[in-house]
Order: structure tokens, then sequence, then C-alpha cells
């Protein structure tokens, strides 16, 4: 998450900016009480994208997550399982975790005013 002028979280704890921290908490606060999930909505947006945009080739992407991992463990198809988990656990480490980066400002701000 970064403010208008670039400051990232990460750039305000290591200088130990108490204000900056506290804008990033604020926000990110506020960005979870008006999305909910942003983790879950973003993907539910994605999947809509999709299933607007053109198809390639003719075949549409197909997200890792939803009504295919779901049909897979359905059908019992392991293969399948083990392709959707690979694709969302690399879905997942290019992703930022919100949820976290909230967790590390709530943690910083409360060392900072002790």
């Amino acid at each position: 998450m970064r403010d208008p002028n670039g400051t990232s979280i990460q750039d305000a704890i290591a200088r130990g900016d108490l204000a900056a921290l506290k804008a990033f908490a604020a926000e990110a606060e506020r960005i979870l009480r008006v999305h909910g999930d942003v983790r879950t909505s973003l993907e539910i947006l994605k999947v809509e994208i999709a299933k607007l945009e053109p198809a390639t080739a003719g075949v549409g992407p197909e997200p890792p997550y939803g009504p295919p991992i779901h049909q897979a463990i359905a059908r019992g198809d392991a293969a399948a399982m083990h392709a959707l988990l690979e694709r969302a656990e690399a879905l997942l480490a290019r992703q930022g975790d919100l949820v976290t980066a909230v967790a590390l400002l709530r943690t910083e701000i409360a060392k900072r005013h002790k």
C-alpha cells in the first residue's frame, strides 16, 4: 500500500514514522470497512472481467479458484486439484495481504505508543 507521495508501509516502519503508520492504518481500516475482504473481492472482480473479455484462441481464462476448485473436488480429480493448487499458491504469492499489513501496522503503532 502506498500513499500519494509514494511512501510504502515498509518505509514508514523503517523510519519509525508514527504519523505515516497511523495514516496507513486508518486507510487500510477504511478499505476493510468499505470493501470487506479485498482479496476475495478482487478475485470476484477478476472472474467478472475474464467473463467479459474476449477469449483468446477460443479459450477464455479460467481462474484457479471458486468453481474450478469445487468442480475438481466434486469429481475427485487429483491431477486437476494439484494443478489448481499450484496456480492458486502462485497467485497468492504475487498478491499483497492487506489483513497481514493491517495487523503489522497495529503492532508498529502499539510499539510507538508505549
